[in-house]
């Protein structure tokens, strides 16, 4: 008897010094992501400034209203997103504001994109990637996700994949300089074979039509 009252008296202690430790975490968590919640509205204040805007631009050697500025804008925008999703704070007024910016940022970078693509121009987003194929796939994927702003054009399938070869082509034209190059390097076939696999399941591009010589395709059996 004594020993099961001990036992008793053991739990409940332990049990209020749970509690205790839990009531004492609790301000401390409150805390920390009130104080991550506090650094993500700044973020999202820098971010939506004329000045992060002119910088960008800078950085990137694009325009204002170009789409690689834009398209940064709309992958720091989102990355601030995805930083307060975590959080889970669920629907609040920040979250409203933020996930309207997010698709705001997305519309302006796709229109201004599509609207080089129709002048015959590639993107050009050099600052932002080495690899434009992931670019390009990048921004047709937000034409997807969040079409396009009211009362605008639509989205022509044909254009958008004639913009693709302009930026897949000289893409390719520098694999093969880098093969000609160092022709013994297999990573470098592998490369291009990958390059190649890729753009076939994306795009349904043919390796003729990006510019693969007839004989790396049947080397390499494309």
């Amino acid at each position: 008897m004594f020993l099961t009252a001990f036992l008793v008296v053991l739990t409940a202690c332990s049990s209020t010094k749970q509690v205790s430790d839990n009531k004492k975490m609790s301000p401390i968590v409150d805390d920390a992501k009130t104080q991550k919640v506090n650094e993500l509205r700044s973020r999202f204040e820098t971010l939506t400034t004329n000045k992060s805007m002119i910088a960008n631009a800078a950085m990137l050697g694009d325009t204002v209203d170009g789409p690689c500025t834009l398209y940064y804008e709309w992958q720091s925008l989102n990355t601030v997103k995805a930083a307060y999703d975590k959080l889970e704070y669920g629907l609040t007024d920040f979250s409203a504001n933020l996930n309207e910016a997010v698709k705001t940022a997305a519309q302006k970078a796709t229109t201004a994109a599509y609207e080089r693509m129709k002048n015959g121009k590639t993107l050009s987003c050099k600052g932002l990637t080495n690899d434009r194929l992931t670019l390009f796939g990048n921004i047709a994927k937000l034409m997807d996700e969040y079409g396009r702003p009211a009362d605008t054009e639509a989205f022509d399938p044909a254009i958008l994949r004639a913009a693709c070869l302009r930026e897949i082509k000289p893409e390719v034209q520098e694999i093969l300089a880098t093969i000609k190059k160092y022709d013994a390097n297999s990573d470098t076939l592998g490369w291009l074979a990958n390059y190649v696999e890729s753009v076939k399941t994306t795009w349904h591009f043919t390796p003729e039509e990006i510019g693969v010589p007839k004989a790396l395709i049947t080397r390499l059996d494309l």
